[in-house]
């Protein structure tokens, strides 16, 4: 479903740039007249030196790490739904374009910047029978959902392919607000003859599915079911490169709406890298250590500007 939805943006994108590549060679036959009759005397494309607007859309962000193995490979463990995830969250804020030159301009945006992603997979762990030593397994489905809160400040150059339709490129950078959260949840398929002894917080019972919310990263399975986790903080700031494609669309003197597409490729990764023990097949002696690494969040933006010409 979110890949149709990101293909139907990526069409109507292209749609809109068609139609006003389109409209800027209309012909003296149609009521608004050729492209040359339209601009000759637009002050903002030739004199006005500056732009302010208003824009907000939404992000779809796109996260993946590596996650190396040292022993048994396990890979219907829970611990593989960290390995990737995407999700949809809003953005909004301010645009300020400068003109440099004739169809060249200096872009400055500072923007509400929401990242959410999450995943579910469906795994399985070791467990026992009551009052017995017999190993089975127990199908469980892992999920988590990341949240995080950021100010994005962006520097980019733009360039106007026709009078209507522009490309930008340049770097950005992002200041997180507040603390990232990571909703983490383990539930056991068959609850009929199945549970958890222990919860996240370490308090004994039968429970047929644990959950928990962390500001650090970790691996997904606490201490308190196995093994001694560890984690780090999240990047408080992260750089990386801004690209994107708009449409200026006239709807009034010196007022434009503006759809845009850009895709942010960070260069910082989300944290460091870190090490941890899989314990969820310990009952048969099959240990595994994963080395967590490479951890990016890139987002493309669909969304929507109101520009004013000063």
């Amino acid at each position: 479903m979110v890949k149709e939805l990101m293909l139907t943006a990526v069409l109507l994108m292209i749609t809109v740039c068609t139609e006003a590549i389109a409209s800027d060679g209309e012909d003296v036959l149609r009521p608004r007249g050729s492209a040359a009759e339209r601009h000759a005397n637009d002050g903002l494309r030739v004199s006005r030196s500056m732009i302010l607007g208003i824009e907000g859309g939404a992000n779809y962000s796109m996260f993946s790490q590596t996650m190396n193995r040292t022993g048994a490979a396990l890979p219907d463990s829970p611990e593989n739904v960290l390995k990737e995830g995407a999700g949809i969250s809003p953005y909004f804020g301010l645009t300020a374009d400068f003109l440099l030159a004739k169809s060249i301009g200096l872009q400055f945006r500072a923007l509400y910047d929401a990242k959410n992603v999450s995943r579910e997979f469906n795994s399985a762990s070791d467990g026992t029978v009551d009052n017995s030593f017999q190993i089975i397994n127990v199908p469980l489905v892992a999920k988590y959902t990341l949240d995080m809160n950021n100010i994005t400040t962006a520097l980019a150059l733009r360039i106007d392919i026709t009078k209507s339709v522009f490309i930008t490129a340049g770097p950005m950078a992002q200041f997180t607000l507040g603390n990232v959260t990571r909703h983490d949840e383990v539930r056991i398929v068959n609850t009929d003859s199945n549970y958890f002894r222990i919860n996240y917080d370490g308090i004994a019972g039968k429970y047929s599915s644990i959950e928990r919310s962390i500001n650090k990263v970790s691996k997904l399975l606490s201490g308190n079911q196995y093994v001694a986790d560890s984690g780090v903080s999240y990047s408080s700031m992260r750089y990386g490169l801004e690209f994107g494609i708009g449409a200026k669309l006239d709807i009034g003197k010196n007022l434009w709406l503006v759809p845009q597409v850009r895709y942010q490729y960070m260069l910082t990764p989300l944290y460091n890298n870190f090490g941890a023990e899989d314990g969820v097949r310990m009952l048969t002696n099959q240990p595994s250590h994963i080395d967590f690494s490479d951890p990016k969040l890139h987002s493309l933006q669909f969304g929507a500007a109101l520009w004013f010409g000063i």
